[in-house]
């Protein structure tokens, strides 16, 4: 994912930002507006991120590398709840979740650390 203010074609919000004094791109200021806009297009781009792509990636590896052995496709349920199947898919289920929790827990511990850098500190002098 690119977090980057400016570097991306297709980001709205980075096309609008004013340059800073010294017309370096890679310099820009966020607007408050722009910086909301940015942080929803990012929120929208990890989203599609962890909905589609990363899970797919899982459910497709694990057909392809079970499916000659085990029928995904069992119209009894309850056949299905007692086969060594459900359990695996079980754990398979329970550690994506684990993962995706550890992944948004950890951004968003990431995301208030960068924006406790902008608080002033008390020891440190303002110019």
């Amino acid at each position: 994912l690119d977090t980057s203010r400016c570097h991306r074609a297709g980001d709205k919000a980075a096309q609008k930002l004013p340059l800073t004094s010294s017309g370096d791109p890679d310099e820009r200021v966020f607007d408050p507006d722009g910086f909301i806009l940015h942080m929803e297009e990012h929120r929208k781009d990890c989203t599609v991120t962890l909905e589609r792509h990363w899970r797919d990636y899982i459910v497709s590896e694990v057909l392809d590398k079970m499916s000659e052995t085990h029928n995904f496709f069992v119209d009894n349920p309850q056949k299905y709840l007692r086969l060594p199947l459900h359990r695996v898919l079980r754990k398979f289920d329970l550690i994506l979740n684990s993962q995706m929790r550890w992944f948004v827990q950890n951004s968003i511990d990431s995301w208030v650390e960068f924006m406790r850098t902008f608080v002033p500190s008390p020891q440190q002098c303002m110019p």
